[in-house]
Formats: C-alpha cells, structure tokens, sequence
C-alpha cells in the first residue's frame, strides 16, 4: 500500500501545484484541461493497483489487512478526484460547457461514492469508526453535494442529493463523542436547511456565473471568520447571508474550499475525547 500511496502523492503534488496554486497563471480553460489530463491518470493510478489492492474488484476471500487497505485506497482515491475536480464547480465559460458538465460530474461521483463508502464501512467494519477519517470525508463530501444540489449544475434529482447529505449527516451524528464530528454534523445540517430554503422558493437553483472570478482566485475571495470564537456552530454567524434572496454564491465559493473545511475540522476545542475513534493509519 505505501508503494502505491507514493504514485498517488505524485499527482496530488501537481494538483496542488497545477490547480489550486497556479503559479504559471493558467487560465481557468487551461486548468480545466490539465484537471481532465491528471483525472486520466488518477484513472491509470487505479487500474495498475496490484489485483489484491484492486478496490474495484471483490474477493470473498481476501485477508482482513488487504479489506482494510482496500478501503483506505478507495477513500483517498475518491477524494483525490473530488479536489480535483472541486474548484471547477464554481463554473467555466461559455464556451467549455461541455468541459464543465465533465468536471461536475466527476466531482459528484466522487462525492456521492465517497458517503457510500464512509456510510457502508462504518457500518460493518469495526476498525473503520475513526473520527478523523469520517469527519473529513464525510464533511467535505457533504459540502460537494450540498453545493451542487444548491446551483442545479446536474441531471440527479434534488431529492436523492438530499437523501446522499443526509447519509453523509448520519456518519457525523454518530459520532457525539469527537467535538469536530458534531460540529461538522452542525454545520451540514445548517446547510441542508438554507439549500432546502432556496430550492422550495422556486427556482431550485443559484446562477454560478458570479463565481468565475472567485474561482480564478480563491485566495482573495478567502473569508476571514474565526470558528474558535464560536463553540457552537451558527450558520448566520459564519457566513456573509444577511437578507432573504440573497446570492450566496461568495457563501458557497468558500464554504466548499478545501483550506476552509480543514481549518473547521482542526478545530476540536477542550472536548476531544483522548480515546474514542482515535485510531491510526490502518496496518
């Protein structure tokens, strides 16, 4: 598994460097192909796994340390494709719509398979009950579909992305004993309400042209809220939604971004049990 995990360190070294920190200044169409290049070869990372690491195949008689890389694999798999993807759901130009469409979609599944994974694995694998392992994915994975259901950027109905959230809600509720998991449930739960407020008030969806500059730079557009100051989480508090139809395109630009869920989910406060759900990598 270490072997394997070196391959997959090299392409999320070039999509820190390539997508997210754009030293060379690339256009967002640029970004957008080197995105769908990298995604190709997340893909060969994958089907060159040797075949007892291959996640994608199912083996009644594989040993408990092959399952538990298995899954762990899986996971890092599914999350590498949706930061990938992530940063082009704020929406490209016109004239890469079908570009668009692709990164969506990918970041999506990723997503959706990724509360899957969590939800399945919490359920029947003992050793899978870790905090840290399930607040981040399930939080982050929440947040992508929440997003998405959000601005109608796709064909999946409204209710099954709801009923993903939710999935994803269950993961984090249960979970009471790690201060990060609750208040991640917190912040999801919030969330799901004002998406479920937008959607029912008739246009079921938030135009994401506004957010073309956000994405170019992401770094600018960074809120500036501290969440230590707020031991329970307040949805009002923490983001800029003062009015009734409001655009909360800058809301979501920053909500979803990757350095805004980890600074949230480092936060654990006095609270954090020194015991429960703190395991390690899995051997």
């Amino acid at each position: 598994m270490i072997n394997e995990m070196v391959g997959l360190a090299v392409l999320l070294r070039r999509i820190s460097k390539e997508i997210y920190h754009n030293p060379k200044g690339y256009t967002m169409s640029q970004r957008s192909n080197i995105a769908l290049n990298i995604d190709g070869l997340l893909e060969d990372w994958k089907n060159n796994l040797p075949e007892w690491l291959r996640f994608d195949h199912v083996s009644l008689r594989e040993s408990e340390s092959a399952a538990k890389q298995k899954v762990v694999l899986q996971l890092r798999y599914l999350n590498t494709r949706a930061i990938l993807h992530r940063p082009f759901l704020a929406g490209l130009a016109s004239n890469t719509e079908l570009k668009k469409q692709a990164h969506v979609s990918l970041c999506l599944t990723a997503a959706r398979e990724t509360i899957f994974l969590l939800h399945e694995s919490y359920k029947t694998r003992h050793y899978f009950r870790t905090w840290w392992y399930n607040s981040t994915y399930a939080l982050y994975a929440g947040m992508i579909v929440l997003y998405v259901m959000m601005f109608g950027q796709c064909d999946v109905p409204h209710d099954v992305l709801e009923k993903d959230v939710i999935q994803s809600q269950n993961v984090l509720r249960s979970m009471e004993e790690a201060s990060v998991a609750r208040r991640s449930a917190d912040l999801v739960t919030e969330v799901l309400d004002v998406a479920r407020s937008y959607t029912q008030q008739g246009s079921g969806a938030f135009p994401p042209e506004s957010l073309e500059m956000q994405s170019a730079n992401p770094v600018a557009q960074e809120p500036s809220w501290d969440i230590s100051a707020a031991p329970q989480v307040s949805f009002e508090g923490l983001f800029p939604v003062t009015e009734t139809g409001q655009d909360p395109s800058a809301m979501f630009a920053s909500i979803t971004d990757l350095d805004t869920l980890m600074d949230f989910t480092q936060f654990i406060g006095d609270d954090l049990p020194t015991e429960s759900f703190l395991f390690t990598d899995y051997d």
